[in-house]
């Protein structure tokens, strides 16, 4: 297990490293941030003068250099933008979009997952077609639509819920809908595919000729070894939503990690860029790595020292 897990680190240390290569050749060659902070009457002098202060002056391979010698330590440099440590306006926000995520996972875990067990569960019924044209429109349906939808019907129209900022649970409620909505049908799929898989097996037959309840073949026989399954899309489906949360956070206002890199990307302010994208490979890494150990405790024949 030790072997495995320092295997994982390994590659998930390059992989971060390949993101950060990636993120700051992109960056250099999308524009320069210099002529944001000077004004038309600057002379050539100011001008390379901000250059030489930014350190955007020097060679590529050099900036490159300096920064992961600064990364390393945690230190990002300053926003360009807000002219404070970028890992400030991280820690700022990292908080809205943590919550925001966890409760679409949470949603969709438990619809999702509870329609695709009722729907394998009453295979080829009325109700198992309507849970899977449920998991179809979900799945059609763009969540920035949903959002606008959400918003007119039940903020504009109706005023029952907030549709902007982050407050008490009734902000919550628009916002998490909206980024669940492709992973609900998403769960759902998944785990009616799974199920009927299961439910076709053979222990699965001799289990129902030995009398047992079909509630607690569904419940604990097939649900259980769907798990594996479920879990390994649950860990990616988390990572996905701390990174991917942009399009919901811009529609809701919500001050989170997504909305952040969103004004960072037009101002060109690289240090809060590169501190969000590795934090963000960070949690995918770290997301699979937690999901293969997982393994080991959903599933004991699973042996990881084996495996590598």
């Amino acid at each position: 297990m030790v072997r495995f897990v320092l295997v994982r680190l390994a590659l998930g240390l390059v992989a971060v490293v390949g993101v950060t290569v990636i993120t700051f050749v992109g960056e250099r060659t999308a524009g320069d941030p210099t002529f944001l902070l000077v004004s038309p009457q600057s002379t050539e002098v100011q001008i390379q003068q901000i250059r030489h202060d930014l350190g955007l002056d020097k060679p590529l391979p050099v900036q490159y250099a300096i920064f992961i010698e600064h990364a390393v330590q945690g230190d990002f440099g300053k926003s360009i933008k807000f002219d404070v440590p970028a890992t400030q306006l991280l820690k700022e926000r990292v908080g809205a979009t943590v919550e925001l995520a966890l409760a679409a996972l949470l949603l969709a875990l438990v619809v999702g997952v509870g329609l695709g067990v009722i729907a394998a569960a009453f295979h080829g019924t009325p109700i198992d077609r309507a849970a899977s044209f449920v998991g179809l429109i979900g799945q059609a349906m763009p969540g920035f639509w949903v959002g606008i939808m959400l918003i007119l019907i039940f903020g504009v129209r109706l005023g029952w819920l907030p549709v902007a900022g982050r407050g008490g649970l009734s902000h919550l409620v628009l916002p998490t809908i909206t980024l669940s909505w492709f992973s609900t049908a998403a769960f759902l799929r998944l785990t009616r595919s799974a199920m009927l898989n299961v439910l076709e097996s053979d222990y699965i037959k001799l289990a129902r000729l030995k009398g047992v309840p079909e509630w607690r073949i569904v419940c604990k026989h097939a649900l259980r070894n769907t798990l594996i399954t479920i879990t390994t899309y649950a860990g990616l489906t988390l990572a996905t939503l701390l990174g991917g949360a942009v399009i919901v956070e811009t529609i809701f206002a919500w001050p989170g990690l997504g909305s952040l890199l969103t004004q960072s990307l037009y101002s060109h302010d690289y240090p809060v860029i590169q501190a969000g994208v590795i934090l963000t490979s960070v949690a995918f890494v770290g997301a699979n790595l937690v999901v293969d150990l997982l393994y080991g405790v959903l599933d004991p024949r699973i042996r990881h020292g084996r495996s590598t």
